[in-house]
């Protein structure tokens, strides 16, 4: 037989949740360890085409997002390690299989623990 979709949200939740991730917050020090790791897709060696400044833009967007799905108003660090792969990886282009495999998760683990010996933990 024919199957139906539920609806589970609405256009206004859609635009609510949309206004409510805009709203999460990112302390600097995440904003520039993304700006770091955007640069340093296009000076790593093993990345042919790095990120571009407006998939960082949209990085920080999905950073804000996630946060909000798991229940917080700011970023955290270990956001960008779980988002890192997802968002950023089909934006480079990599000189061959194993590049692809490694070299993002390199930039971001550098990244993430540059941050983490910084302490902080998302909050203003």
């Amino acid at each position: 037989g024919k199957s139906t979709v539920k609806q589970v949200l609405t256009y206004s939740d859609i635009i609510h949740l949309q206004q409510e991730a805009e709203n999460v917050y990112v302390h600097p020090e995440i904003i520039k360890g993304v700006v770091l790791l955007v640069q340093s897709t296009r000076h790593h060696p093993e990345i042919a085409l790095g990120c571009s400044t407006r998939g960082g833009i949209t990085f920080i967007k999905c950073l804000k997002a996630w946060a909000l799905v798991n229940q917080r108003d700011y970023v955290i660090e270990d956001d960008m390690r779980s988002l890192a792969q997802p968002v950023m990886h089909h934006r480079l282009i990599f000189r061959n299989r194993e590049a692809s495999r490694t070299a993002l998760q390199q930039l971001v683990d550098q990244e993430v623990n540059k941050l983490s010996k910084m302490g902080i933990q998302g909050k203003k």
